[in-house]
C-alpha cells in the first residue's frame, strides 16, 4: 500500500469519527431538548434517576463488574443530558 492511500484512510477514519462525535452530540441536544419541554426542572433528577434504573433492570444479562461499567456510563450521560437542558433553558 503506498502512502497516498495510507493517508486517505486515515483521512477517512477521522472524518468517520468526526461523523460519530456529531450524531451523539445530536442524540444528546435532541434528549435534553425534549427533556426541557416535557419534564418541570424539580422532577429532571427523579425522573432520570427512574429511567436509568428502569435500563439498568433489563440489562440483566450483565454481571456485577460490568453493571458498575455500565452504570458509570449511565450517569454520565444523565449528567451531560442535565448540563445541556441547563444550558438551553439559560440561552432562552
Amino acid at each position: 500500500m503506498d502512502l497516498n492511500k495510507l493517508m486517505q484512510l486515515a483521512m477517512e477514519h477521522h472524518h468517520q469519527e468526526q461523523s460519530k462525535k456529531l450524531q451523539y452530540n445530536a442524540c444528546f441536544e435532541l434528549l435534553a431538548n425534549i427533556f426541557i419541554r416535557t419534564i418541570p426542572p424539580t422532577q429532571r433528577i427523579d425522573q432520570l434517576n427512574i429511567s436509568m434504573q428502569n435500563v439498568i433492570d433489563n440489562a440483566g444479562y450483565l454481571n456485577s463488574e460490568d453493571e458498575e461499567g455500565f452504570c458509570e456510563l449511565m450517569g454520565l450521560a444523565k449528567n451531560m443530558v442535565i448540563e445541556m437542558a441547563d444550558k438551553m433553558e439559560e440561552g432562552r
